[in-house]
């Protein structure tokens, strides 16, 4: 928190072991909204129900299976793991947001061909912003790719 209010008010960078990007985002919600609890936590509420939303469109991409949509997004959400990370002020949640956003445009593109290309394009940027959240997310750039060619094969 100390470094996102410091990185708000332009003065300098604060805690190099982070890439910037989940600090300007909660930056950007004490900006928009004050220096308050409720502040620091909107944009990470939101990266959590966007989490929720692309976690069970993927699912019904990858097995177009309306059970399993539900059911995963059900043990999604009450897991509790993705509601305690949505309302607190850290940089994982943004990080598991768009990893779940580009799992999401690799499921898409390889159920529907036509649409592939603009949806590895924006898997890719989704995984860039990824790592610009947490270096945590390094491995899982690996993944897609991969993935999607098997997948095709």
């Amino acid at each position: 928190m100390p470094a996102a209010r410091i990185l708000a008010t332009f003065d300098h960078i604060t805690n190099r072991e982070h890439p910037l990007l989940g600090k300007e985002l909660i930056a950007l919600g004490i900006a928009l909204f004050g220096d308050h609890p409720w502040s620091w936590r909107v944009l990470p509420a939101i990266a959590g129900i966007a989490t929720l939303f692309a976690f069970m469109r993927g699912m019904w991409f990858a097995s177009l299976s309306r059970f399993a949509t539900i059911a995963s997004g059900i043990l999604l959400s009450t897991g509790f793991i993705l509601f305690i990370q949505s309302r607190i002020a850290m940089l994982d949640i943004f990080m598991v947001a768009f990893a779940i956003l580009a799992l999401w445009m690799v499921a898409g593109a390889a159920r529907m061909p036509g649409q592939a290309r603009w949806r590895l394009i924006l898997a890719g940027l989704f995984l860039g912003l990824e790592q610009g959240c947490k270096w945590n997310a390094a491995p899982v750039l690996m993944g897609p790719g991969p993935a999607f060619l098997f997948i095709r094969l």
